[in-house]
């Protein structure tokens, strides 16, 4: 039998329990405002939404199951008027999220048809637009509503995460018939929701939400808040032989993990990334529990990455970092079982108290070795109440370039396509894989990037992460979103991925992918 060393460490206790489905019971749930706090916000990650907040996509893919998201404009707009596109539309409260294009081809850098067109963004029906500037306006950082990096353009993609509210109706249309590959993310919000409708001015407060999200944007490592100000802080020293168990309780709830590091001695890295971490809440059952995969993809770590800083996870002067949100009511149990000897120290930032309408964090591992021929690589299927918050997605196949990138990734929810993309580099913000100027090296960024792309000789490997911070995928009674390989689900690649969102259930239901 392997040696195991349980060390069970016991914080300070504090507060009371409460029921672990007060989550789901004690309030109707969050309702995004449109308010640019929700990009600087991190607490905000684990609140469930509303049950009325639905997730809308609109894009350029191809409604035959094909591959022709975009390339000759077949689905570029939902509707042709007076000779512009109109790409998104539709009534009642809710907030764009998110804009993202990519040049429109593959010889030319560009969007549209580079004659400067202006994107129209209409308002509660009113007859005049909101915004009325040229579409790589929004994106070059040189409007006081969208300053960079909250917008961004670079390896192939040019996307926006702004939000634009609206009360009764928004309509998005770009002039000419140029389109090409674009994507529109938004949610709609029950009848009667507080929102302050977009302007294209933005007022005082607005402003300084705009400068504190990009400034925190501009050093994701650099992340600091009153939250973590007034953290209890708890250090363990951890080492380990080969095949050890370690187990810690953390303080009793409510409370809420705000940071959790790892700083591994040196020589001891390698050692760490191949542990298993397995994170338990209220009590539940540890063979089910809600984190449980390999340590380094806890931390964003991937074979061939060099240290980068996302706002969520990555290393920052030789500490790795978590920041999902983590609630809990009652008990939360960390356990590391370890493959190889290590040693380092384990850091925990956590907050009293717990919000009323907090989620439970999950992050758990999948693969498929190869990808299934015929079927898409499913990332999540759950039933309950909860969303979607991010994936580390880690490929690696035999080919002179990634040509599974032609995939498209898709979000059932609730019963109903939600949302439809238009390839995988696309999802996560980029553009036009192996071109040179755009994809076509690894670059990250505060919620999305590429740490990995690269040739190996006889494969290629191509690692990718998203993180769904203003804009998760709220799901009421189902959901069921994955990512083909290839764009017919034919190009054969390896697949793994770190799936992380949030979920009233403190454990998954563990449905066999």
């Amino acid at each position: 039998m392997p040696a195991v060393s349980i060390l069970l460490v016991l914080l300070a206790q504090s507060g009371t329990p409460v029921p672990q489905q007060a989550a789901a019971a004690a309030a109707t749930g969050f309702r995004p405002s449109g308010s640019p706090a929700e990009l600087h916000d991190l607490g905000l990650l684990a609140r469930l939404r509303d049950p009325g907040v639905q997730a809308v996509g609109f894009s350029s893919y191809d409604r035959t199951g094909g591959n022709n998201d975009g390339f000759n404009g077949t689905y570029s707009r939902i509707r042709a008027e007076d000779g512009n596109s109109v790409l998104a539309e539709v009534d009642g409260p809710g907030v764009v999220q998110r804009i993202w294009f990519t040049h429109t081809s593959g010889e030319q850098p560009g969007l549209l048809d580079r004659k400067q067109e202006h994107v129209k963004i209409y308002i509660d029906g009113r007859d005049r637009p909101a915004l009325d500037v040229p579409l790589e306006m929004i994106f070059s950082g040189t409007h006081p509503h969208f300053p960079r990096p909250l917008v961004f353009e670079g390896s192939g993609g040019f996307v926006s995460y702004v939000p634009i509210p609206f009360q009764k109706g928004c309509k998005i249309l770009v002039e000419g018939l140029g389109v090409r590959f674009y994507q529109i993310g938004l949610v709609k919000l029950p009848a009667g929701a507080d929102v302050t409708s977009f302007t294209e001015r933005p007022g005082p407060e607005a402003r300084a939400e705009l400068a504190r999200a990009a400034a925190l944007w501009s050093q994701p490592g650099e992340y600091e808040s009153r939250e973590l100000a007034s953290a209890d802080v708890a250090h363990y020293e951890v080492e380990g032989l080969a095949s050890s168990t370690h187990q810690y309780a953390l303080r009793s709830g409510p409370a809420t993990i705000r940071s959790f590091e790892i700083i591994p001695a040196a020589g001891t890295e390698d050692a760490w990334r191949a542990a298993r971490l397995r994170m338990v809440w209220d009590h539940d059952e540890a063979a089910n529990a809600a984190v449980d995969l390999p340590l380094g993809q806890a931390f964003g770590w991937v074979e061939g990455s060099g240290p980068y800083q996302s706002l969520l996870l990555g290393e920052r002067d030789g500490a790795w970092y978590n920041r999902f949100p983590m609630p809990y009511h009652r008990q939360a149990i960390v356990r590391i079982d370890t493959e190889k000897p290590l040693k380092g120290t384990i850091q925990v930032r956590t907050v009293r108290g717990v919000a009323r309408d907090a989620a439970f964090f999950h992050s758990v591992q999948r693969q498929s070795i190869p990808a299934r021929a015929g079927e898409d690589f499913l990332w999540l299927k759950e039933e309950g109440r909860g969303h979607f918050a991010g994936v580390l997605l880690m490929t690696e196949g035999k080919a002179k370039l990634p040509y599974w990138l032609e995939g498209d990734d898709q979000f059932k929810v609730d019963g109903r396509l939600a949302i439809h993309g238009t390839g995988t580099e696309d999802y996560f913000n980029c553009g036009w894989y192996a071109l040179q100027g755009r994809l076509d090296r690894p670059a990250t960024y505060a919620v999305y990037g590429f740490p990995v792309y690269r040739n190996r000789g006889e494969t290629w490997q191509a690692t990718a992460y998203r993180w769904h911070l203003s804009d998760p995928v709220p799901f009421a009674r189902t959901i069921e979103a994955g990512i083909e390989h290839g764009g017919d689900n034919t190009v054969a690649a390896d697949y793994r991925a770190a799936v992380s969102w949030y979920s009233e259930r403190p454990g998954p239901l563990r449905t066999v992918y």
